[in-house]
């Protein structure tokens, strides 16, 4: 690739981007300004790994959304590029539109009835509490008719009506 070395024209200039890769395109940029991965990591506050993964485009080893979309932001504003350019570079490469993806990422953490375990423990646990309660009304009833108790022996002589 040697539109790397002509500066930042080949990234706003007439030609296409489709046809650039993000990933070298960020790596020509650092080691042209002479900085390490670790330079950049220190400054942007994402890991050497994460960098090193976004350089060689490997998509399964980075963050997911709005994360992504942060790390590309944040490298791209510290070499001094078009963040919004590099966004779109992104998008296409990566084979998702990280706009689509920071809504589900934001919806899924926050909207507790689409995580499948959390619902499922919530209705067996409502499940069990009332389970119980009706055991213990069955055996209150039960007991109330074989006169193990009396109304008034538990303060609830108002409730006679009802079994009468």
């Amino acid at each position: 690739m040697t539109q790397l070395n002509s500066g930042t024209s080949d990234v706003s200039g007439s030609d296409s981007l489709e046809d650039k890769n993000l990933g070298l395109l960020l790596k020509g940029r650092r080691e042209r300004k002479g900085l390490s991965v670790n330079d950049v990591s220190n400054q942007i506050k994402f890991s050497s790994a994460q960098i090193i993964s976004l350089e060689a485009q490997n998509w399964s080893a980075l963050p997911q959304g709005f994360v992504l979309k942060g790390l590309v932001r944040k490298y791209a504003r510290f070499l001094g590029e078009d963040e919004q350019q590099m966004l779109d570079l992104l998008a296409r490469q990566s084979g998702a539109n990280v706009n689509k993806q920071e809504v589900t990422s934001l919806q899924s953490t926050t909207d507790f009835s689409t995580h499948e375990g959390y619902e499922s423990r919530r209705s067996g646990t409502g499940t069990w509490i009332f389970i119980i309660f009706l055991i213990l009304v069955v055996i209150a009833v039960y007991g109330y008719s074989r006169e193990w108790f009396t109304l008034e022996e538990i303060g609830l002589e108002n409730l006679r009506n009802l079994f009468s």
